[in-house]
């Protein structure tokens, strides 16, 4: 599936999530890279912030073998991730993960190419800043701006911002 911009409408529902991720109480956690795996000639394996909303499945710091929530903000996230759904009219049978992850502009260079999930899976990502940083997947590329939201499935990886912080919202879901 090529990256492909869906529509946002920006509802009052997206609008609040957006201003309490983006505001000073939002709480916030390190994570010491974007994958567990080794570093890669001409990629970082770059540590950033994150927010976990909803913990993948059968994810290293759990032994679940469904999806758990982990934030307060889950409830609102549903919400606005089933509008943005349903005005795009895609069909989702489950949310796997929703995470938020804050990155700051530091080099030039890619993060790892990854997968999401190690079965298939449909990622999508809704930009709450306006930072840079290209998303690729196979051979497309999309440089985002704020209030973009692309969904995508493959293999994929980010470039760090170009000038201030980088705040998305990635979910992966089936």
């Amino acid at each position: 599936m090529p990256i492909k911009k869906i529509n946002n409408h920006k509802t009052q529902n997206y609008l609040s999530l957006k201003e309490q991720v983006l505001g000073d109480n939002f709480p916030w956690y390190w994570v010491k890279g974007t994958t567990e795996g080794e570093e890669l000639e001409g990629f970082t394996n770059h540590q950033y912030l994150s927010h976990c909303v909803l913990r993948r499945p059968n994810d290293s710091n759990s032994n679940y073998l469904f999806s758990t929530s982990s934030s307060q903000y889950s409830d609102l996230c549903n919400i606005v991730l089933k509008e943005i759904f349903d005005l795009n009219n895609i069909n989702v049978n489950c949310v796997l993960r929703i995470n938020f992850n804050l990155t700051f502009p530091i080099s030039n260079i890619p993060t790892v190419p990854h997968y999401d999930h190690s079965f298939d899976h449909k990622n999508i990502i809704i930009v709450f800043t306006d930072s840079g940083g290209k998303t690729v997947c196979e051979d497309e590329e999309h440089n985002p701006s704020e209030d973009d939201i692309i969904v995508f499935s493959g293999l994929h990886y980010h470039y760090l911002p170009e000038k201030t912080r980088r705040v998305v919202m990635v979910a992966t879901y089936i």
